[in-house]
């Protein structure tokens, strides 16, 4: 049977409905499960396996939605495929050593965006500190972030991290904000205007910073 327009959008409305009843998954829940839900919905509602993918990265939350934006998961063909990077990313998790060991190696590839790089230095930072005893997590959270963010700077490429340092910025989401501008510069010269943009130097320390990053090229 060919379905009319009409029809059509009605399938995909009720596909959707479907899809919204769904559980959701934040990188902390059961992954198995979910993946279990995102089946058996799809069987019900005769979802392609596409589709399937589709509605299961609509309802990734949290930390694992910002993962799917970061890493392309919108690329996979089977759940099978989403399946396994979602468990490589949050469930074979590295040990505390192993991540503060890659955490203090960090650095920005320069093939890789300035979310991306924040978005990994974060999850190192934050699984370092997964075993602190409850009493000290507090204390210790705030010592992350201020390391965190550390880490984000000074493992930012050459051309971009000298002006986000003097910019001093106070979190590593203003920190991200002030990279991405730079990063969106012409590689060859960064222009005085987007440093001034992130930037309360004046012109003197300004034209110093530009000075500076053409004779490291």
């Amino acid at each position: 049977m060919v379905l009319n327009g009409e029809q059509v959008e009605q399938v995909n409305h009720m596909a959707l409905t479907q899809a919204a009843a769904l559980p959701q998954y934040d990188g902390k829940n059961d992954l198995k499960q979910f993946l279990n839900k995102i089946i058996a919905a799809s069987k019900i509602a005769n979802w392609t396996e596409q589709q399937s993918v589709d509605y299961a990265i609509f309802r990734l939350a949290g930390t694992a939605s910002d993962y799917a934006l970061t890493n392309h998961l919108s690329e996979c063909t089977t759940l099978k495929q989403l399946g396994e990077k979602l468990a490589d990313q949050f469930i074979r998790t590295v040990t505390a050593s192993e991540a503060l060991e890659r955490f203090v190696l960090a650095k920005q590839r320069p093939d890789e965006s300035v979310k991306d790089f924040a978005f990994r230095v974060q999850t190192l930072g934050i699984r370092t500190t997964e075993h602190t005893d409850e009493e000290q997590r507090e204390f210790q959270n705030r010592k992350t972030e201020k390391a965190i963010l550390d880490k984000f700077i000074s493992g930012l490429l050459p051309a971009i991290k000298p002006f986000v340092q003097v910019s001093a910025p106070s979190s590593l989401q203003e920190a991200v904000a002030k990279a991405e501008i730079l990063q969106c510069a012409p590689h060859t010269e960064i222009s005085a205007f987007a440093v001034q943009a992130i930037s309360k130097t004046d012109e003197a320390d300004i034209e110093q910073l530009i000075r500076k990053v053409r004779n490291s090229d």
